[in-house]
């Protein structure tokens, strides 16, 4: 893994307090039964889905799938990061076939599999990546997609082909459309954008 997201230690205590008021165990099986839980609270789903972290294994993983579509978009979010963490390059698959679904935070897809840093992922994040460029190619399109994880990807593995050139110059000429958050990760992550 290239990349953790681990619970930090304010967002922890809050969330074991929490926990402990409920009367709820701070083990894998009572986080797997509060994601199962239908009546459970979005929020208490979050908190689920971050303790599995720490605490979580392959066995959580299917619980974390099953609420990346209910709509809430946090806890969509966490879902795929806490996957990633915990499923490492077993979850690839998985994180990839999101990429073709609607209602999914792109951002955090791209993200995730940056943090798991699979190589045999980059041919789909590349088809993906180019399909974003025509679209924010369109003199129509206000900003840029947010796909900075996955031009790494191509940046740091991709074999030189006309396609990657194309997908790292254009992003390069419009440079001052990234968000500085994005440009923060194209420069910390690439060679090609070190210098920007």
């Amino acid at each position: 893994m290239r990349e953790n997201f681990p619970i930090n230690d304010i967002s922890r205590k809050w969330m074991l307090d929490d926990f402990k008021k409920r009367n709820i165990s701070f083990d894998e099986q009572s986080m797997i039964s509060i994601l199962e839980d239908e009546n459970s609270s979005y929020h208490l789903k979050q908190d689920a889905g971050i303790a599995l972290r720490e605490i979580g294994t392959k066995k959580s993983l299917k619980a974390l799938e099953n609420c990346i579509h209910l709509g809430k978009k946090d806890l969509q979010a966490i879902c795929i990061l806490t996957i990633a963490q915990i499923g490492k390059n077993d979850s690839t698959e998985f994180i990839l076939s999101l990429l073709n679904e609607k209602r999914i935070q792109i951002v955090f897809v791209l993200w995730a599999l940056f943090a798991i840093d699979d190589k045999s992922a980059l041919p789909k994040i590349e088809k993906f990546v180019e399909s974003r460029m025509k679209i924010d190619r369109r003199p129509s399109s206000k900003k840029l997609s947010l796909i900075h994880h996955g031009i790494v990807m191509i940046e740091n593995y991709g074999e030189e082909s006309e396609l990657r050139a194309q997908i790292l110059d254009f992003y390069n000429s419009n440079w001052e459309k990234l968000n500085i958050q994005q440009q923060n990760i194209l420069r910390r992550n690439t060679e090609y954008y070190k210098n920007n």
